[in-house]
This record gives C-alpha cells, structure tokens and sequence, in this order.
C-alpha cells in the first residue's frame, strides 16, 4: 500500500515508483547483449535493428561507461620484471644479435 506522505518528496516518490516498477532490478533487454560481448552486427540481427542504430547506442553507453569510472590511483610498491626491447632496430640486426653467454 503507497501512503501519500511515500509521495510528497521527490526522492520517495522516484524510489517508490522505481520499487513498483522494477522490483528486481532496473534493466534494459535490448542492450543485456553487450554483456554477452557480441558484436554490434550479432546483436542488430537478434533485436532485428539497423546496425548503425547499434553502433550508435552502444558508443553512447560504453562513452558513459567511461565518463563514470573513477581515476585511477597507484600506491604501494611497484616491481618490473625483464623488459625486451626490439622495437625500432628494424634495418640494425647488429644492435638486436645476442650477446655471447659469458663463462662460468
């Protein structure tokens, strides 16, 4: 039963409201196969839409996906293993050859 004073602020009523109309959870159907990792062709076949209508809402979530992530912030220590770098010595196989292995 919804009291009137449930309805009087503008807070209890959207949470009200929500309750009775998503009272599992609030979820779109249509747009649950981007968490399926199908591609936007896969998933304009299954809704039977246009694929760039696709392509257009699911670059507009994943912008607002990454709009709401939080920054990232690194502490504590940090340790690097070997790193190998061959990147640019194309033409300059004297600078990439192995080292002879020194003797015990």
């Amino acid at each position: 039963m919804i009291t009137l004073h449930q309805l009087l602020d503008n807070a209890k009523c959207f949470e009200t409201i929500r309750a009775l109309r998503w009272p599992d959870k609030v979820s779109c159907p249509h747009l649950y196969f981007m968490g399926l990792n199908l591609s936007n062709a896969q998933i304009a076949r299954e809704l039977d839409l246009n694929e760039a209508d696709v392509q257009q809402m699911t670059r507009q979530l994943r912008s607002g996906i990454v709009s709401k992530r939080p920054t990232v912030v690194l502490e504590g220590e940090v340790e690097c293993d070997e790193v190998y770098v061959v990147a640019g010595h194309k033409g300059q196989p004297e600078t990439v050859k192995k080292r002879p292995k020194r003797s015990a």
